[in-house]
């Protein structure tokens, strides 16, 4: 007798709604969580505009400006909207994100500005992604069912990468909204049945009712063909998804995959409907392609109207200066041009921005239950027939995209965004569809259950078996694993907002500069939270005219004759314009006549940028010798002109066999006797001043007399002195730092104003004053100190043009500027890992740079560059160039005492809004000399210029990278493996025994495994036991050492133990046949024993009777083969 079936009972439609509340006050608390994850910490940075993309984009709001009509909207050549007519010349955005982000500015603030753009910027970037979410709460419920919407939405709200965007303004989560909204369209279009089934027939989603069509004959016969067309629910969502994908590309060029999503809907959708209704719908379906097309096309004329040529809007030719931009953005992304920030694409794997992805952009618990789902619905689709209708568009939509960023050659998982909602919605998915398959399980009754489309979304309001759970732990398990994941994936989120909430690592590194770096002037006030610091401006440059000629001393470092004479940055202060004659000299400390002069004619402006630069060759040519002291003289000999010089100044000294590029001190403002320097404190903090601090002074002219330099604060209101200190000592070209006492402690008020004085009453000499060097990396990062707090650090407080331009090509003259710049450096400063993050991956093109941060920081030889520098901390490690690492910056995502340090991923995760800083501080162990002996060992010949795309997978010198070098060398020398004092190796004949009595204990440990797998041989492959023994052993080394364990004897150690545990069990659980083996066979295994020991005597005698390995016609071997073996056994 049967027992009678048991079923679930159908959730029906009435009861459904009466829950969807439940669903949707859910939904609003996620979205809550949402704006308060993007909103928290959205003013980071505090206006440094630290992310260049926002940079640029804030840049560009700020100077294009709102229209005044349509006319002038579409005039492409003088809208002052278009970047292009703003001095922007390369713009490569979408300008949509722009228009409405500038419109929005005008309207709230009345003008634009940096800050104006930044604040509307981010707030539009957060109410973008919110829009995303909320799209994705329709798609997972339109596509299954409100739980897995729910699931998808809360996914996509706790996604870092997502939360991390939409802190910036940048285009990306615009692109992503409209890429969302346009798969919802097509999904929707999905959705629409054949004009003549009634939609209670052939139901769809998840509980909307469909648009049908005509319901009787009478109707469809008598409405005109023309306005059926029309009202064809699928003509509307055409011109909706159009409109998405125009905006989505008028966003960002790279949306335009999403234009796929539309044919595909409508192939799904033929393929789902009846056979006889396909044919009607075919004509009518391509004709909705063309309209959306041309919708697409309409729109994006509109939002991004300068990549066409105008002036009308009817004038659709492209813009060839928009063409240009895209050009050269493809060219550049292809790292074909050699853009330094390219380099870190450099050996990236197609799994980088996968990996990327899981372990930061998701989180592993989201990622790993998100490509979960993606994976078990590619799954579904093959095994069940009903399913592939609403998976295969999502499903199709994450491979094509991820699988085309993937292969491109800048794989950042940014550009994976337009997926990651889709892969929360499979996430949410796979989670509902485990609980599910608890609930219905796989064995069904028989009884059909009519499940509508307001219960299961879409494609299930087709008869589906309700079946009975054969067990309920897949119910556990789906809340257990979706309690784990998305609690996880919101605690990754919460402690990632957590850098948003602490003081951002470049803001908070530049104000420990301003308080312990000290500038030229610094007060040393004493407050109620202590002492602080407070620099005072001093010019870091230096006016020439007829009466004030620019001199300075220098030390040569060569022997050798000056070539050339280098100024940074020269500018005409004149206000006649015309010629300038200036003259150059090379003299000796105390002697008037000159070694040498050169006088050259410019013509000058004062619009010229600050990167012009004037070189002055010597005709005749003066000597100098290594450690001698010079000077060096600019005179204006043009009357009436005055010229403002900047550093950094250097001459070229050059023999027979040297060429060095000598840095020479920086120019600053002279202090002569009846020119003092006077300025005033813009602001200060409360509280009393002690004690002043000069820095780095310098007398110039060698005066023998003893200097007298008097200090005083003045009360800029009413013009007395409130307290001075007077300097007198005999001051020397050597720079020195005097802290002065003054007379009179003064106590300040925060609102001043206050002036400092410094006056030379000596009347003989010069004295200049100069802040600590701080050497940056290179200009393709941004500088520390930024500008914060009121100071710009350098502009009167630390010398400009101390970089060492680490993305220069290598040369002696890069060895020497970076020794230049160690030398005239006190504190090198690393912004972020920008260039030690991708400039020791090529050390073939940059071995010297390779060099110069593996000793900086004192990387061990064993790992690899980038691992130091993202686990250093002070203290970490030892710098081997006189440099020590005195202060480390990070800022990890964390929840209270967890820490999680990300710096291990892609650089853009990390180097916009929380950057690791180091500081490096120079010791008493530096010395120049040494330091071009590390750095010069390099072979400059033998340097290889690749751009990024054309650096191999492997060393393109065919030289093992200097890690993985010293890691193989860990091996041991051959005295260190075969010890000659070990009895093996003393006593051959004991060596023979062992080594004979350990192949017999491997082949008896491997004997097991023989007979599981040679089940067939009357033996059970007995004679195979030896070789089977040492190939499971050599393979799990070798396999290990190809993953990057090292292969040491422990390691081998270990898998023969392993080998042997491992038989043992199987020994065991074969005893009886083993037994019964032994007593039957015990005769045949003698023999085979008996038969392998006399093969091993036999090629031993041969070996004894020609002991020599090389000669092969003996039994030896060639040569190159024992080199391999060698090789093998000495590396890790």
């Amino acid at each position: 007798m049967t027992s009678p079936a048991v079923t679930n009972p159908p959730l029906s439609a009435a009861r459904f709604r009466k829950r969807a509340w439940i669903y949707d006050l859910l939904f609003l608390t996620v979205l809550l969580a949402g704006l308060y994850l993007r909103l928290n910490g959205s003013n980071w940075g505090e206006y440094q505009y630290l992310h260049p993309d926002e940079r640029f984009l804030i840049w560009v709001g700020t100077d294009i400006s709102p229209v005044d009509s349509l006319a002038e909207y579409f005039d492409t050549q003088n809208s002052s909207l278009n970047p292009h007519n703003r001095g922007h010349g390369y713009y490569v955005y979408g300008t949509l994100p722009m228009f409405l982000t500038r419109y929005l500015v005008q309207e709230v603030y009345g003008h634009s500005g940096f800050n104006e753009m930044t604040d509307i910027g981010r707030l539009l970037s957060t109410v973008m992604d919110m829009l995303t979410v909320f799209v994705m709460y329709l798609i997972g419920s339109r596509l299954y069912d409100r739980r897995a919407g729910l699931l998808g939405a809360a996914f996509t709200t706790f996604a870092v990468l997502h939360i991390q965007q939409s802190h910036f303004f940048t285009a990306d989560t615009f692109i992503v909204f409209f890429t969302v909204l346009a798969l919802y369209f097509a999904i929707l279009i999905i959705g629409v049945r054949s004009r003549q089934v009634k939609d209670s027939d052939q139901g769809l989603g998840t509980g909307d009712r469909e648009v049908s069509g005509s319901t009787t004959a009478v109707q469809a016969t008598i409405k005109p063909l023309v306005v059926d067309f029309f009202a064809h629910p699928l003509f509307l969502l055409s011109i909706a998804f159009g409109a998405a994908l125009g905006c989505a590309v008028s966003s960002k060029i790279n949306a335009f995959p999403v234009a796929a999503a539309l044919p595909v809907a409508m192939v799904i959708r033929y393929f789902s409907l009846p056979r006889e209704d396909r044919e009607r719908d075919f004509l009518p379906s391509v004709l909705y392609l063309f309209i959306a097309a041309f919708t697409s096309l309409l729109v994006f004329r509109i939002a991004q109207p300068y990549a066409f040529a105008g002036p009308g809007f009817f004038n659709i030719s492209l813009n060839p200066a928009w063409l240009d931009d895209m050009r050269e953005l493809r060219a550049g992304a292809s790292g074909d041009i050699d853009y330094p920030f390219a380099l870190q694409w450099a050996r990236r794997s197609i799994t980088f921005s996968g990996k990327n992805m899981i372990l930061y952009g998701m989180g592993i618990p989201m990622g790993l239950t998100a490509f979960a789902g993606f994976f078990w619905a590619g799954w579904r689709m093959l095994k069940a027939r009903c399913e592939w209708r609403k998976h295969l568009l999502p499903w199709l939509w994450v491979a094509a995209y991820f699988t085309w960023q993937s292969l491109q050659f800048n794989p950042t998982m940014r550009y994976q965004l337009p997926v990651y909602p889709i892969l929360a919605l499979f996430a949410g998915w796979f989670l509902v569809a485990l609980f599910d398959k608890g609930r219905h399980g796989d064995r069904y009754t028989g009884k059909q259950v009519d499940t509508r489309e307001s219960d299961r979304g879409l494609g299930t309001g087709e008869w589906e078996e309700a079946g009975r759970l054969r067990g309920g732990g897949f119910q556990i398990i789906a809340v257990l694993l979706g309690l784990l994941s998305l609690g996880l994936t919101a605690a990754w989120a919460f402690a990632f907002t957590h850098i948003y909430s602490a003081p951002i690592t470049r803001n908070e590194a530049s104000r420990l500069i301003f308080q312990n770096i000290p500038g030229p002037i610094n007060l040393h006030i004493e407050t109620e939270d202590g002492l602080i610091n407070q620099p005072v401006h001093y010019p870091g440059a230096y006016t020439i005219q007829g009466s004030a000629p620019y001199f300075d001393t220098f030390t040569a470092q060569a022997d050798g004759y000056i070539t050339k004479f280098n100024i940074g940055f020269i500018q005409d202060q004149s206000s006649n314009a015309g010629i300038t004659s200036l003259r150059a000299s090379i003299g000796q400390p105390g002697i008037s006549e000159p070694l040498a002069f050169i006088e050259t004619d410019i013509a000058l402006s004062l619009d010229d940028n600050p990167s012009r630069t004037l070189e002055m060759r010597f005709q005749d040519l003066p000597v100098v010798h290594a450690g001698g002291d010079y000077t060096i003289t600019i005179e204006v000999l043009s009357e009436g002109k005055a010229v403002f010089i900047e550093g950094p100044l250097s001459i070229l000294i050059e023999s027979i066999d040297t060429s060095i590029n000598q840095q020479l001190p920086y120019p600053s403002r002279i202090i002569r006797f009846n020119e003092p320097y006077n300025i005033g404190i813009t602001r200060n903090p409360s509280g009393i001043l002690r004690e002043i601090l000069l820095s780095n002074v310098v007398e110039e002219t060698y005066s023998p007399e003893i200097d007298r330099l008097s200090v005083e604060l003045v009360d800029q209101i009413h013009g007395n002195v409130l307290g001075s200190a007077l300097l007198e000592t005999e001051l020397s070209g050597e720079p020195q730092d005097f802290l002065l006492q003054l007379d009179n402690p003064v106590e300040l008020t925060d609102d001043g104003p206050y002036a400092i004085r410094i006056r030379l009453e000596s009347e003989t000499g010069q004295v200049r004053l100069q802040g600590e060097g701080i050497a940056n990396e290179s200009d393709f990062d941004d500088a520390l100190p930024v500008r914060i707090d009121g100071y710009d650090g350098f502009a009167g407080f630390y010398p400009r043009g101390v970089v060492f331009q680490a993305y220069w090509g290598e040369n002696p003259e890069k060895l020497a500027r970076y020794v230049n710049v160690m030398d005239q450096a006190e504190y090198i400063v690393i912004t972020s890992s920008r260039q030690w993050g991708s400039i020791p991956r090529v050390p073939e093109r940059y071995p010297m740079a390779a060099i110069y941060y593996r000793e900086l920081i004192g990387c061990p030889a064993v790992k690899e560059v980038e691992w130091c520098y993202n686990v250093a901390k002070e203290g970490t490690f030892e710098g081997r160039l006189g440099y020590e690492l005195v202060k480390v910056f990070q800022s990890d995502p964390g929840i209270g005492p967890v820490k999680i340090n990300d710096q291990p991923s892609e650089e853009a995760f990390t180097v916009y809004d929380h950057p690791k800083v180091f500081i490096f501080k120079k010791t008493s162990a530096f010395d120049a000399d040494e330091v071009r002996g590390v750095l010069g060992a390099v072979d400059f010949s033998q340097v290889m210029h690749l751009t990024p795309k054309k650096v191999p997978d492997n060393p393109a010198n065919l030289m093992l990278p200097s890690h993985l070098f010293a890691k193989q060398q860990e091996g041991g020398t051959w005295s260190e493996l075969f010890s000659y004092d070990a009895l093996q190796n003393r006593y051959p004949v004991l060596g023979l025994v062992l080594w004979y009595v350990f192949i017999f204990v491997l082949g008896l440990a491997a004997y097991p495994f023989v007979r599981l797998a040679l089940p067939g041989l009357q033996d059970r492959g007995y004679p195979l036991a030896r070789i089977t023994g040492l190939i499971l052993l050599a393979y799990l080394a070798w396999i290990s050492g190809s993953a990057g364990a090292p292969v040491t004897r422990g390691f081998v150690a270990a898998f023969f133990l392993c080998i042997a545990v491992v038989g043992a069990l199987l020994a065991y659980l074969q005893r009886n046949e083993l037994k019964e083996e032994l007593r039957h066979k015990r005769g045949y295994f003698l023999t085979i024993e008996a038969l392998f020991l006399a093969f091993f005597v036999f090629d031993l005698l041969i070996r004894l009777g020609n002991p020599d390995l090389w000669h092969p016609w003996k039994g030896g071997e060639r040569p190159m083969d024992f080199s391999y073996f060698n090789a093998i056994i000495k590396s890790t």
